[in-house]
């Protein structure tokens, strides 16, 4: 029981761990239908105006929705809404 309780503390701790590592949405520029974007990575490094398909610190950017504002960031294959 006691080993249970370890790995579910582990592995909360890991994915805790990955999670911050996704960088935060900054800034959006939008000029007619094309959109740029400025992420900031957990380290505190600041991209560049980036656009969908770009890559930074490790994250290819996926997807923009407008309408809520949201970013898709895909890393290993998996999908993360900022």
């Amino acid at each position: 029981m006691k080993i249970r309780l370890f790995l579910v503390a582990l592995f909360s701790a890991l994915a805790l761990r990955a999670a911050s590592d996704v960088p935060v949405f900054n800034a959006t520029l939008t000029v007619g239908k094309e959109s740029r974007f400025i992420l900031i990575s957990a380290a505190g490094k600041t991209s560049e105006f980036i656009r969908i398909g770009d890559t930074f610190d490790g994250y290819k950017l996926k997807a923009y929705d407008a309408k809520t504002t949201t970013l898709d960031l895909e890393r290993d294959g998996k999908v993360t809404r900022v």
